[in-house]
This record gives structure tokens, sequence and C-alpha cells, in this order.
């Protein structure tokens, strides 16, 4: 009985001893196959305007040209780890940037989720889902970018404008749409 008794014990103090120990964070893509360069050209866009006669905010479609057509290039930096939120993540940090044809590029820095240390965001490190997938953001989160580099989508949103009391419709919330090719 004894004996019993001590056995069940152990198993209890290491069920307790597991629980205690932080739960795996999320898995990152480590193999640095999505880095290249990736051609990427909008299929349709949407949005809100001011209209100036009703004086309203109205929903509406934008039409989408070959001037908002870019090139997302990602290159890959060394594995890191770290713990954060309770459990211990590891990965490659993925850069990027948006390279507006016949402009010049602007870094797409990662979004700051509770895997990414405090000290990483500001610092252009983006952790990519073993699919392909992430998000990232530009001039200083007025444009948020999701990919998915497997399936070849990205969505563009531009937050600005609307909350901010200009009604003269200057500055207008949008989404945009696209497809991207991998071209390196």
């Amino acid at each position: 009985m004894a004996s019993r008794f001590f056995g069940i014990a152990i198993a209890l103090l290491q069920v307790s001893n597991a629980a205690a120990q932080p739960t795996d964070g999320p898995k990152f893509e480590e193999t640095g196959k999505y880095a290249g360069k990736y051609f990427c050209a909008p299929i349709a866009a949407g949005g809100v305007y001011w209209d100036k006669t009703t004086k309203e905010w109205r929903g509406t479609s934008f039409r989408v040209s070959e001037g908002e057509q870019f090139v997302f290039q990602t290159t890959v930096g060394d594995r890191m780890q770290w713990e954060a939120a309770g459990f211990s993540v590891a990965g490659i940090p993925y850069y990027a940037n948006v390279l507006p044809l016949g402009g010049s590029g602007v870094a797409c820095w990662g979004a700051r989720a509770a895997y990414h240390p405090a000290h990483l965001v500001g610092h252009n490190h983006i952790f990519m889902s073993q699919d392909g997938s992430f998000h990232c953001g530009t001039y200083g989160g007025l444009y948020h970018y999701a990919f998915d580099l497997t399936s070849g989508r990205y969505m563009a949103t531009y937050y600005a404008g609307f909350i901010d009391g200009d009604d003269s419709g200057r500055n207008a919330p949008s989404i945009q749409i696209g497809k991207c090719t991998r071209i390196e």
C-alpha cells in the first residue's frame, strides 16, 4: 500500500512539474526557403471616401493600376532563441522591404505579437510561420501588409484617415488585395 501511494505521489509530482514548465511557443520557418524577391500586383481595392455633396463617408471600390505594383524582398538573419509570454521561442528572423516599381524601398517591420520580444520590435525582424505567412508594416504602421508566400497572396491596408476628424477626403482608409509571384 505504501509503495502504491509513493508511486502515485511521484506521478503527481511529475505531472505538476510538467505543467509548471513553459509551453512550446509558435513554430517558425527555419530554412530560409521564403527568402527572395516577389513581384506583387493588386487585383482589387476598396475603402471609404468623403462624399462632398452629401457630406458623408461612403464605401467604394478603387481602381488599381500598374503604378501600384511592387517588389517584395525578403532576406534571412541568424537563428535566435528567447523566452517570451511564458514559452520558449526559436527561429530565424526574416527582414523585408517593399520596393515600389521606379521608387525607393521601405522596410516592412514585423508586427508586434506576444512572441516578438520587445527589444526586437522596431528592428525589422519578421518571424514567419512555417507555411510562409506573416504580417508587417511600413511608414510607422500606416500601411499594414499580410502575406502568404505559399498561396502567393497579399493584403495591404492603409489605416490613416477618418478617425482624425478630417472630412476633406484627402486621407481615406483603404484595403487592397493582390498576388505575388516569386522572381528570384
